[in-house]
């Protein structure tokens, strides 16, 4: 007789997208913010869990319900793109940042955040409704 193994929780934001867990994409570095970095950020930031908020998503819900959001979702990351990778990818120029493809520009983001999850955890109100 077998016994079956306690499926293990996920955590939060795993499994996106496999893209996600890279240390690097297209030559942008995918590292956790520092301070000077995230103070930086703390507007985009705001706006990304606000916005997520406002529509019921939390962090316990984000995979579940993305599909379903996804304008909800791209109204919350998209502005915030340029700024995400100008303070997060400093060694890049202007330039290169504004001719990277969009696509690749919000894998870069998306990657991002993941990595930073810590920091924008404190964002989300965590508690039930």
């Amino acid at each position: 007789m077998t016994t079956k193994k306690k499926p293990q929780e996920p955590e939060v934001g795993a499994g996106m997208m496999s893209f996600m867990e890279m240390n690097e994409i297209q030559g942008y570095p995918i590292r956790e913010w520092n301070t000077q970095q995230f103070v930086a950020l703390y507007p985009e930031i705001k706006h990304i869990a606000t916005t997520l908020s406002e529509a019921g998503i939390t962090l316990a819900t984000i995979e579940t319900t993305l599909a379903a959001n996804m304008m909800t979702f791209a109204d919350a990351v998209i502005p915030c793109v340029p700024n995400i990778l100008k303070y997060s990818c400093p060694q890049k120029d202007q330039a290169e940042r504004d001719n990277l493809p969009f696509p690749a520009a919000l894998q870069i983001t998306m990657a991002l955040l993941k990595r930073n999850m810590d920091h924008i955890a404190d964002f989300f109100d965590q508690s039930p409704k």
